[in-house]
Order: C-alpha cells, then structure tokens, then sequence
C-alpha cells in the first residue's frame, strides 16, 4: 500500500521521503485528500513507457505472438456488455 504524508511533513523530511519512494510510490496530500505521489525515476519510466501507444512495427515477433495468442479470461466475459454496440 502506498504510504501518504501531508504536504507540511513531506517539506520538513524531503530527503528522506526521496530515498523511501526509491522503494515505494509516496502520496503527498493536502487538506486530507493524495494530490500528488513522488516516485522512484525507474517506476515513473514504467508506468509511462506502459501508457504510451507504439506502433506494431515497434514490436518483435515474439511479442506480436504472445499477443496473438492471448486469451482474456472468462471471469471478465460480463465486461464485453459494458461495450454495447461500440465498433473500432
């Protein structure tokens, strides 16, 4: 779970909050509500590498093949419902 602080306590401690989001994202907030997290540069890479739309030709063919055989599971058949009439 990741640990939240207020702004006031993250100001006083800054380093020491800095050297603990290397292992844990940190939740900073204010008036009781997370506003912001500061996290280790390696997991920000992770999560925006993992955001960012690439290009099919950007992939090697294992990878193109794992997700040609890729099976969502059926716990999850309910969700397709949620798409109605929707076309790509």
């Amino acid at each position: 779970m990741t640990r939240i602080v207020s702004t006031s306590e993250f100001q006083r401690d800054f380093e020491r909050f800095q050297e603990e989001a290397k292992a844990e994202p940190i939740a900073i907030s204010r008036d009781g509500h997370a506003e912001s997290v500061l996290m280790s540069a390696e997991m920000y890479d992770l999560v925006v590498r993992g955001r960012i739309a690439r290009s099919v030709a950007d992939f090697d063919e294992a990878t193109l093949e794992a997700i040609r055989n890729s099976k969502v599971p059926q716990e999850f058949d309910h969700l397709d419902a949620l798409l109605g009439d929707w076309k790509p």
